[in-house]
């Protein structure tokens, strides 16, 4: 700008001059942002739409020009986390002014978690273990999904049957959800069974022996345990006499079974009962008598049945009068057992003399 300085004296005598004054505006405009907004995600988005208002802005020569230096327009998808907007204005006398304002998108969304139930068989240890994919169904999270863990993941034999597992879905957010799937556990494997052959005795008294399936057993096995051991044949008789093969069902606590056979070898050692009785036996009219083992014999049992009796001394005869003779008893059983006794066997005549008168 030009300016004319004009000086005046006292007497009037006049004088001028000229300058440049140059006039600069340094002072920047005035620009105030929207305050920071915060907001949560779109339903089923990671992300959010959102509108903010211009800044409002002042200068004393104008503002010429405002504009966003930063960010997206308002109305645009804003992610997840913090964003910067900034805008600039410039007055008509290009000073310069800046302010920022922050947008806050917040994923407060949980995971959508599903579960599915599934069946698994304990190992021949009696063991099974699951991961957390095993028993998810498709979990899903708009953000992504960080880890799925679950609440158990090993089971045994105490575990057969339905378990309740609890499934926790995390987004890349730390937002959690849970749902809950049903671990069936089996027990499939059937027992390790051994047998052993065995040898047993008749009762004397009955006859008859009952054997267990514990005394076949020879140490089976199994990881969760034993319920029961059956036999097919448990009882025995003078009909079984020698080799007799039973089978050994071995059932789990889980009703898995197993069977393996064994010899059971069944004896009779017991010999007969034989109670003997002393016997007058009468010389016959030849002078001679036959002894039967059935007239020195009292009694005689044996369970398994009486095969043979006999006796040492049958033949008896008038030398044999007046001196009472011992005899040994024999008696067999019909699976070769054998008892004896003695008996007295005294030998009389009775019959009178044949007298024949002459003519």
């Amino acid at each position: 700008n030009t300016v004319t300085l004009t000086v005046t004296d006292v007497n009037g005598n006049v004088s001028t001059c000229t300058t440049i004054v140059t006039v600069e505006d340094s002072i920047p405009p005035t620009i105030a942002c929207p305050a920071d907004i915060t907001v949560n995600t779109d339903a089923g988005m990671c992300s959010a739409i959102v509108t903010f208002p211009m800044p409002i802005t002042f200068d004393n020569c104008g503002v010429d020009t405002v504009v966003q230096t930063m960010g997206d327009p308002s109305g645009s998808m804003f992610p997840v986390g913090a964003t910067t907007i900034e805008f600039t204005a410039t007055d008509v006398n290009g000073n310069v002014s800046t302010c920022s304002f922050i947008i806050t998108v917040i994923d407060n969304e949980a995971p959508v978690a599903v579960c599915q139930n599934i069946t698994i068989q304990l190992d021949e240890f009696g063991n099974a273990s699951i991961v957390a994919a095993d028993v998810d169904g498709g979990s899903t999270d708009q953000c992504g999904v960080a880890t799925i863990s679950i609440d158990m993941d090993t089971f045994d034999c105490s575990n057969v049957g339905d378990n309740n597992v609890i499934l926790t879905v995390t987004d890349v957010n730390g937002n959690t959800s849970t749902c809950t799937a049903i671990v069936t556990v089996e027990d499939v494997t059937a027992p390790v069974v051994a047998c052993q052959n065995i040898i047993v005795e008749l009762d004397p008294v009955t006859g008859t022996v009952t054997i267990l399936g514990t005394d076949i057993d020879n140490g089976s096995t199994d990881a969760c345990g034993i319920a029961s051991y059956d036999l097919d044949i448990d009882t025995f008789d003078c009909s079984n006499i020698g080799d007799n093969t039973v089978v050994l069902t071995v059932t789990d606590v889980n009703g898995n079974t197993e069977t393996c056979t064994a010899i059971v070898t069944v004896e009779d050692n017991t010999s007969p009962v034989l109670v003997c009785q002393d016997f007058t036996i009468e010389i016959g009219a030849d002078g001679t008598a036959t002894l039967s083992p059935s007239d020195v014999i009292a009694s005689n049992d044996d369970a398994c049945g009486i095969l043979t009796v006999a006796v040492d001394i049958t033949q008896f005869s008038c030398a044999d009068i007046g001196t009472p003779v011992t005899v040994q008893v024999f008696s067999q059983d019909n699976n070769g057992n054998l008892a004896t006794c003695t008996a007295t066997v005294t030998a009389v005549d009775l019959l009178a003399p044949v007298v024949t008168c002459p003519a």
